[in-house]
Order: C-alpha cells, then structure tokens, then sequence
C-alpha cells in the first residue's frame, strides 16, 4: 500500500496535469483509507495534495467521498427489503422467508434466495412477524408457473369470484378477476398507478364478503380495519401490499385517526421514499379495496373504478 504523504512529499512540484492525474488516480485509494482511518494524516496529505496536484481540499473530499460511501455499504449490515424489480415476490422456503427471483428478463430460472445485494448494500427479506399475509410456498409458486395457462386462470378467477358473491352484472365478476391480475403487475414499468375498488351497501350485503374473496388471491393482500397512518405508510410503500379497508364507516373513522389526506392522496401524490423500501416506484400507489355502509365521500370514490353493491 502507497504511503500517500511520503509519496506527495517525494514529488516535483512542476507536474504536468496529465502526470498529475495520473498520480492523483493512484493516490485515490490510499487517500480513501487515509480520509476514513485519520483525518489529521489525511490534513497533511490534503494540503500536498493541493500542493503537488494542484487539487483543493474541497474537491478532494468530494472525489473520495463516492469511494467511501461504497466501503460503508460494504460493511453496513444488511437491511430488510420487501421490493425490487428483480423481485417475484416474498415465498416461504423450509420454514424460513425468502426472496423468488427471477432474473435476466425471465431468461433465467425462478430460484430462492436469502439475500440480495442492491449497488453494494446488501438486503434480507423482512421476518414473517413483519409480515401480515400468508406468504406462498416456493415449491408451489413453482409448479404454477410451470404448468398454469392465463387464461384458464381468468375463467378460474372470474367463476371463483362468481361462487363467492352476487354482483350486480358479469362484467363485474370479470373486473375482480382483472384486479387480481392487476395486483401482480406494480412492477412493470408502464404501470404507474392502481385503482381503488369501493364497495357501497347498507351492512349485511357481502361487502366484506367480497373484499376478503380479494385479498384471499390477490398479491399479498390483507384485510384492516386500521386506518392509522403509520399502518398504511408501512404496509403500502414497504410491503407493497394490497389493502382491503374493511370499516362501518369509512370516512367517518378516516377523520377520528385523521388519517384522511393519506385516503385522498393515494392515487394523486409523488410517493414519498422510505429506509425499507428501495423499489422503482415505491410509493402509495398500490391497490386498495374500501367498503362502507355509510355513502362514501365523492372525493374519495372519485379515483375509484366504481362504487357497487355486493349482494350475497
């Protein structure tokens, strides 16, 4: 390893500037260990640097800064990741949670793994205390996508939908089987947003029936009758769940949690971008199922595919 300040010290001070950076592109990994280890060391090396060089301490510090933040993440600990765009989706493995990869624009074959590793940091799935889904297993996430056709999948869907509740016309049964399709698709990059389904009915007509039909297939769905913020940031922008708002009242309780920005933002802010979640488009844009015996808010409903009343 090049001792940087006896090296600089040895220098002429009449370099040529492509010498001069040529020495400055061999000094840069030592100055690196130098600007980590001891900033007093590094004090001396800089003003030779400036010196010898003719590189100010500033933009010294800003060219080695880069390197360091590759050596930090290098010996960081690893992070819990639930989305990537490499990413299948989070399957349980003997027991243990596991990324389902698929890489090299679906060339390559699905396989399992414990961790993946993102510009030098490396990320492991969330424990399965964090996660509030039944998580599929990876032996028959395998043999679906084996042998499953599309379209049989659709007719399964929509006569699946059918079985569970009576909804005003087909066309409806065939809009949850669509939403069901949707929710695996947040990834692609044409997709930047996702609609939300309400369901509007007097109590007792199969709303929540219908909802947790949803979230029983669609992609980590899960039923709350939570509105506080931090549950919606935490299972939207981290998990990239869909969420079945299961609530008497919606907007009523909506106000009490003061959690109505969050309800009426979904669909219309930037997302916002959190520690957990490094994913293209990480945000509140994902699916979102509401009911309400009360009539829903029209602001509300206003991003939505539609307002129906499920009849069982």
């Amino acid at each position: 390893m090049i001792d940087p300040i006896a090296h600089l010290s040895a220098l002429s001070e009449k370099l040529e500037a492509n010498e001069a950076r040529k020495e400055y592109t061999r000094l840069k990994p030592a100055l690196r260990d130098l600007y980590v280890s001891d900033r007093a060391a590094f004090a001396i090396a800089a003003e030779l640097v400036k010196k010898k060089l003719r590189i100010g301490r500033r933009d010294l510090e800003v060219g080695l800064k880069p390197l360091v933040g590759d050596e930090e993440k290098k010996d960081s600990k690893p992070l819990p990741l639930a989305r990537f765009s490499e990413l299948i989706d989070l399957v349980e493995e003997e027991g243990e949670v596991r990324f389902l990869i698929r890489s090299d624009n679906g060339k390559e074959a699905l396989r399992t793994e414990a961790q993946w590793e993102i510009d030098g940091q490396v990320y492991i799935p969330p424990t399965s205390a964090l996660i509030p889904w039944l998580l599929p297993r990876a032996e028959h996430v395998r043999a679906a996508y084996a042998t499953d056709d599309p379209a049989k999948l659709y007719v399964d869907l929509v006569a699946y939908h059918k079985s569970i509740s009576e909804l005003p016309r087909e066309a409806h049964h065939k809009l949850l089987a669509a939403f069901d399709f949707h929710t695996y698709t947040l990834d692609f990059p044409g997709v930047t947003h996702s609609p939300e389904l309400v369901f509007d009915a007097v109590a007792e007509r199969g709303k929540s029936r219908t909802g947790k039909a949803l979230t029983h297939v669609a992609m980590r769905g899960l039923r709350t009758e939570t509105l506080r913020e931090a549950n919606i940031f935490r299972w939207s922008e981290d998990l990239g769940a869909t969420i079945f708002f299961d609530v008497l009242n919606l907007w009523k309780k909506a106000e009490r949690e003061k959690s109505e920005d969050i309800l009426l933002n979904r669909l219309r802010e930037e997302p916002r971008r959190r520690a957990c979640s490094t994913r293209r488009k990480a945000g509140l844009r994902t699916p979102a199922i509401l009911t309400s015996s009360a009539p829903p808010l029209s602001l509300l409903t206003s991003p939505s595919i539609g307002s129906w009343t499920p009849v069982v």
